[in-house]
């Protein structure tokens, strides 16, 4: 009778095939605002702003569901405020020339 050879673990299984993730890492790595951005622009063709819009819509429905009127006002407030700030560093004026025309007394 001949003596079977002893097989070792490594000797049973299959060839290692590469990862997926090699094939991942090959890939750019856009941020996921970018992802975003390109899926709204993809499934939402003309449409992305009324989404954009509805989602900050719900959100707000939830703040004032949730915690109530004065605070969700507080909120929104501070967020203009730092949205203000920001476009200002930026050099963006915008949003500031904007709210100059709606409270002027040129009409």
């Amino acid at each position: 009778m001949a003596a079977k050879p002893k097989m070792s673990v490594e000797d049973t299984q299959a060839p290692a095939e590469p990862e997926a993730s090699e094939e991942l890492e090959q890939k750019e790595d856009l941020g996921a605002w970018e992802s975003l951005s390109r899926w709204l622009k993809a499934t939402m063709r003309g449409h992305e702003n009324a989404w954009i819009g509805g989602v900050c819509g719900f959100i707000i429905a939830l703040l004032f569901l949730g915690i109530g009127f004065w605070p969700t006002l507080l909120i929104l407030i501070c967020v203009l405020i730092g949205v203000l700030v920001g476009q200002a560093l930026d050099g963006n004026q915008k949003i500031v020339q904007i709210l100059r025309q709606m409270f002027s007394d040129n009409r």
